[in-house]
C-alpha cells in the first residue's frame, strides 16, 4: 500500500516539475556538409525523399496562409504575414487542394512566440519552427519527405548547410533515431533551453554547448 502511494506521489511530482520546468533541447542536422552525404542529397537533380503518398510540396505564399492558420487551429494571420514580410519561408504540402503539412523556416536571430526568446541563427544556418502534419496523413512520411526538400531548399537556394530546430528532451533519443533510419543524416546537440513557470509566466534561459 505504501509503495503504491509513494508510487502515486512520485507521479503527480514528476507532473508538477513537468508544469513549472521544461527542458528543451536545440539541435542540428548537417546533411549538407556530411562526408558521405545521404543518397537523396547527392547530385544536382536529387529532389529529396518521397511521402507514401502523392502530395505536392513547394514554398509557401501569402495565399497559403489562410489554409495554414486553419490547420494549426487560429494561427494568427498578421502574424504569419509579418515573418513573410522579415524573409522568413513558409513550406507547404498539398494533397490535391487539401494542406496537409507546413513548417516555417527562419533565415536569421528569429523571437520564437512560443519560447518567448529570441533564437540565435547563424550564418551558415536557418531555424526550423512551428510544423504540423494533418492527423489524417501522419505515418505517411510527409514529415520524413518535407524535411529532406526543405534541407535541399535551404541549402540550394539560400545557402544555410545547417538547420537548427528545437525538441524536448524527452524526444531527443527519438529524434535521433527517426533521422538516422529515415535517412535524413546525423543530428547532434548544440544547445539548451530550460523553460521555468514563475506565478504563471514563463521564462526561458539558453545555454550554448
Amino acid at each position: 500500500m505504501t509503495r503504491r502511494v509513494n508510487a502515486v506521489i512520485q507521479h503527480w511530482l514528476g507532473r508538477l516539475r513537468r508544469f513549472v520546468h521544461t527542458r528543451l533541447v536545440l539541435y542540428v542536422t548537417e546533411a549538407s556538409t556530411q562526408d558521405e552525404k545521404p543518397e537523396w542529397f547527392a547530385g544536382s537533380g536529387s529532389e529529396g525523399l518521397s511521402a507514401d503518398v502523392p502530395v505536392t510540396f513547394r514554398t509557401g505564399e501569402e495565399r497559403d496562409l489562410e489554409a495554414i492558420s486553419e490547420l494549426a487551429g487560429g494561427r494568427d494571420l498578421d502574424e504569419m504575414r509579418r515573418w513573410l514580410g522579415e524573409g522568413h519561408a513558409v513550406y507547404v504540402v498539398y494533397d490535391r487542394e487539401k494542406l496537409v503539412y507546413y513548417e516555417w523556416v527562419a533565415f536569421h536571430d528569429f523571437f520564437d512566440p512560443y519560447l518567448k526568446m529570441t533564437i540565435p541563427v547563424k550564418a551558415d544556418e536557418c531555424f526550423a519552427f512551428d510544423a504540423f502534419t494533418h492527423p489524417d496523413y501522419k505515418l505517411k512520411n510527409i514529415l520524413r519527405a518535407a524535411s529532406s526538400k526543405i534541407v535541399l531548399d535551404c541549402y540550394r537556394r539560400h545557402g544555410k548547410q545547417k538547420i537548427r530546430a528545437c525538441v524536448d528532451s524527452g524526444k531527443w533519443p527519438l529524434y535521433q533515431k527517426l533521422y538516422r533510419i529515415t535517412g535524413l543524416g546525423e543530428v547532434r546537440l548544440v544547445g539548451e533551453i530550460t523553460r521555468t513557470r514563475n506565478f504563471g509566466i514563463w521564462k526561458c534561459h539558453f545555454r550554448e554547448f
